[in-house]
């Protein structure tokens, strides 16, 4: 065996009384002993191995936060396959591997009475239960999210004007607060830069825009939250498209009744030209507004993408709701060199030996 591990806790026939918690000591140990790689890295290397066993890609690579999860104390029950899998990616055989599964299944009946497993264990592993709390962002790291947030839409609404771009910009932060913090966070990042727009401020007709914005953050937040729409990349994608489709939806009616169906924007120009080949004013409006819509969303959702996957490296915050940030933070962690003898995940996978 590639690493030491106390006999008395190595073996299930232990004389001490197995518990959870001996286990993840024992199990922290021997994270340490193997060099201590990254819980990034753990799940790369237990992707490895599932992919190895045929498991789908979109099910294989376990969250960062879920292999975390696996080395806290605290619990009453332990996830013997994902057990089994990360101790085999820190070099051990599949022998000593089963015999820690061995050890977490006495612990279990230790712990609680048996129940028979809930029919919901047998789905893929994206739509299981979460197991724990949801970790919480501090007060102080929310602010300064926020109030960045607010930065961006007036940055970006500024470099529109400045630029006459045929991209908006101006809602980058209300999207990015959406998907990181929740909805009504977007919506308060919404209104915050409205009101930071001295060009807009105290206009009345200003106002009825700020419903459009206001519905992006909602279809934002509540589309990785509620619909799961951050659990893969076209997925995400798609979310973005919904939320040009809601905003142009909406803005449509009221560039009509204020301005006779124009903004100021070079789309202006396609409206007219659709007006001069006889089309409704309202399908004009609405046709030249989805194109542009659909540029600024799609752009804007990739920026915030990068932005929320650099918040979740760097600030460590929460995106169990959005795997695909999950999966993308994974994919950017350094790589730990292994311990001498630790041999690929896949190539052990494929002869069983560590």
């Amino acid at each position: 065996m590639p690493h030491s591990i106390p006999a008395d806790r190595a073996a299930p026939e232990a004389a001490a009384p197995e518990s959870v918690d001996r286990i993840v000591t024992d199990l922290r140990e021997l994270r340490a002993a193997a060099g201590s790689p990254s819980y990034a890295e753990l799940g790369r290397r237990v992707g490895e191995l599932r992919l190895a066993r045929g498991v789908r890609p979109a099910a294989a690579i376990p969250a960062r936060s879920t292999v975390y999860n696996l080395f806290r104390e605290g619990r009453v029950r332990i996830d013997a396959d994902l057990l089994r899998d990360v101790v085999f990616a820190l070099g051990e055989s599949r022998e000593v591997a089963d015999t820690w599964v061995d050890r977490s299944r006495k612990a279990s009946r230790t712990s609680a009475p048996p129940a028979p497993e809930p029919q919901i264990a047998s789905l893929p592993e994206s739509f299981a239960p979460a197991r724990f709390a949801p970790q919480r962002i501090s007060p102080g790291l929310t602010v300064v999210i926020v109030v960045g947030c607010v930065l961006l839409n007036v940055l970006g609404l500024a470099a529109q004007r400045a630029l006459a771009l045929q991209v908006y910009l101006d809602m980058v932060g209300t999207g990015l607060a959406a998907i990181a913090l929740g909805p009504w966070y977007g919506v308060l990042v919404a209104v915050a830069a409205q009101a930071a727009d001295v060009r807009s401020l105290g206009d009345p007709a200003e106002l009825p825009f700020l419903l459009v914005s206001t519905t992006g953050a909602l279809v934002w937040g509540y589309g990785v939250r509620s619909w799961r729409m951050g659990a893969t990349l076209s997925r995400y994608l798609a979310l973005n498209l919904l939320v040009a489709l809601a905003c142009t939806t909406l803005v449509t009616p009221i560039l009509i009744a204020l301005s006779e169906g124009k903004h100021g924007h070079l789309s202006d120009l396609f409206t007219g030209s659709l007006e001069d080949s006889g089309v409704h004013l309202a399908a004009a409006v609405f046709t030249s507004n989805i194109i542009s819509s659909v540029l600024d969303k799609l752009l804007s959702g990739l920026i915030m993408l990068a932005l929320f996957v650099t918040l979740h490296r760097v600030a460590a915050v929460p995106a169990a709701h959005m795997p695909v940030v999950e999966q993308l933070a994974a994919l950017g962690q350094p790589r730990v060199p292994r311990a001498a003898g630790h041999r690929s995940a896949a190539q052990t996978s494929s002869d069983g030996t560590a």
